[in-house]
């Protein structure tokens, strides 16, 4: 069944009641057990033991920063006996980490991330940091492993990125600014804003505009796909690695006919820290 979660992707942040019915005693044993689900990241769990007269056992995370020993459930066998006393055996757990280490992936997006020094603020950066006191654990930063960015699903089949340090288990949780969900990258698809060169166009007002004007336009792979039903937008989108974004608006202001498909925020940050209002510009949002 483990494996089975593993292979499609199950939700094993759930709540499950492994009833295990071997007769064999060795076959049912809780200590292995909690080994193998805290290999699968299984951790609201009850495991019954039918072979120990229906005994229910959960564990927790401990100070060694290891799962703890089968803890014996109060009242199961009435629960489990006559269906009474069935409460608070899923409690909230993974509450204090006890100074333990959390592997947070991440890359550099102004404003919302900073990093000096492994010290992250910004509005993300900030509440990374609130975050890790509230579970008392230990911070401990990096970037994708390969490529950069959100992440996506190269060429190879292999997820990049930050998306591909959580896949590869290289990475207990990634802080991005915004999570790639449906709706979110819905959201970020029609923000096809961008600066261009120096002299405002009024006839520019959607990329569509900029196509007409034979302006070059791009950026992360993940927005391409929601495009897959305008041709001439999806044939000709060029990828932009984030970490070269702000090369790529440097060289917007100096002239080059390129639109950048990016976040709102970063881009008004850009413009506020180069004191370039007067050069710069940001189409209108697309509506889908």
């Amino acid at each position: 069944m483990l494996q089975w979660i593993e292979k499609y992707n199950f939700d094993n942040t759930g709540n499950f009641l492994i009833i295990c019915q071997s007769d064999e005693r060795y076959q049912c044993d809780e200590n292995e057990a909690v080994k193998i689900l805290w290999g699968f990241r299984v951790v609201n769990v009850i495991f019954v033991n039918l072979s120990h007269h229906g005994t229910g056992y959960s564990y927790n995370f401990e100070e060694n920063c290891k799962p703890g020993p089968p803890i014996k459930l109060e009242n199961w066998g009435t629960c489990f006996q006559s269906g009474k006393n069935c409460y608070d055996y899923f409690p909230m757990k993974l509450q204090n980490f006890h100074e333990c280490p959390i592997l947070v992936s991440t890359f550099i997006q102004q404003p919302y991330m900073v990093l000096n020094n492994g010290v992250p603020s910004g509005a993300d950066g900030d509440l990374l940091r609130i975050l890790i006191e509230a579970l008392n654990a230990t911070l401990v930063l990096k970037t994708p492993w390969k490529g950069d960015g959100w992440g996506n699903l190269d060429e190879n089949g292999s997820w990049v990125g930050s998306l591909g340090d959580l896949y590869y288990n290289l990475a207990d949780f990634s802080m991005t600014s915004a999570s790639i969900t449906e709706t979110r990258t819905f959201y970020q698809v029609h923000l096809i804003n961008s600066l261009k060169t120096d002299v405002y166009m009024s006839n520019f007002v959607t990329i569509k505009d900029a196509i007409r004007e034979e302006y070059d336009f791009g950026g992360g792979l993940a927005l391409r796909d929601y495009y897959v039903e305008q041709p001439e937008i999806f044939d000709n989108w060029k990828d932009v690695n984030s970490t070269d974004y702000l090369n790529i608006m440097n060289n917007l202001t100096k002239g080059t006919k390129f639109v950048l498909a990016m976040n709102v925020a970063s881009t008004k940050y850009f413009i506020k820290k180069k004191n370039r209002k007067k050069i710069t510009y940001i189409f209108f949002q697309k509506q889908l």
